[in-house]
């Protein structure tokens, strides 16, 4: 399955709408490399990659946040903790048990399922209260 990001997803703030465009593209590259039944030497590379910029980008949204004093902070902040601990969890699944089926399912329904729902839930609120403090 393919995930792709659509103006619909936009949250109005050009640095984390140019993220997530990034991200999606990291994670459809990850599934497609679990399709295709590459190695853990291919996958790691990837996996690697995606948490790289998924830290960039949590500490920018979160310094955003921080300048901005937005309210729903702490919520925010808990759950780019709780998906870096997923990140975490698929990698040591790669590095125990290689790209096998559990690996894709779980890359499906961890990573792109939460992307898609933190992206439409937690991060266009964060958009438009940063649009409104200007």
């Amino acid at each position: 399955m393919t995930i792709r990001w659509t103006p619909e997803l936009s949250v109005g703030v050009e640095k984390i709408d140019n993220q997530h465009q990034e991200l999606f593209l990291l994670v459809n590259q990850l599934m497609e490399a679990c399709k295709r039944g590459l190695g853990h030497d291919e996958l790691r590379p990837v996996l690697v990659i995606l948490k790289q910029q998924m830290l960039v980008h949590f500490a920018d949204e979160e310094a955003l946040m921080q300048q901005s004093a937005y309210p729903g902070a702490e919520l925010h902040i808990l759950e780019h903790a709780m998906f870096q601990a997923r990140l975490q969890d698929l990698e040591q699944t790669l590095a125990w048990d290689g790209p096998q089926p559990a690996l894709i399912a779980a890359v499906n329904q961890s990573i792109d399922n939460w992307l898609c729902d933190h992206v439409v839930l937690e991060d266009k609120t964060l958009g438009r209260f940063l649009r409104t403090q200007g």
